[in-house]
């Protein structure tokens, strides 16, 4: 049987890092968020802080930011949000073979759909609207 990974979609400001923090502490699991930009960086060998920036942002389709550093994991000449996106993805997939946990944004759940030997459960954290019908 393969390992159990919960995806955490969410609004900002819906407090989805928190429940996914809280999920994961309930069940003795890792949580993972923010670290994967270290973990993308480090797999690809560029800087941390400049792919920071461009996490989870979406690009101008016109104006870009290449990337021409980092390792044989790294295609030259692309967006940095697209690399950033492939090496987090790398990263995801690698966690989920390796242990269960709770994995917060970054479109994990698009990641893993296709992984086989995974539990997956997909949960998405939106913000209440606050409507006045008067």
């Amino acid at each position: 049987m393969g390992h159990r990974i919960i995806t955490i979609g969410r609004q900002f400001g819906s407090g989805g890092h928190e429940i996914g923090a809280e999920v994961a502490r309930r069940l003795g699991i890792e949580c993972y968020d923010k670290q994967l930009i270290t973990m993308a960086a480090k797999r690809g060998a560029l800087n941390h802080e400049r792919l920071g920036a461009f996490d989870e942002r979406q690009e101008s389709p016109w104006l870009y930011e290449g990337t021409y550093e980092g390792n044989h994991r790294v295609q030259r000449g692309q967006p940095i949000s697209e690399v950033l996106f492939r090496l987090q993805s790398d990263v995801i997939r690698s966690i989920a073979r390796r242990e269960d946990a709770v994995i917060i944004g970054r479109c994990a759940d698009f990641v893993l759909r296709e992984v086989l030997d995974t539990e997956l459960l997909t949960v998405f954290i939106g913000t209440a609207s606050n409507t006045n019908h008067s």
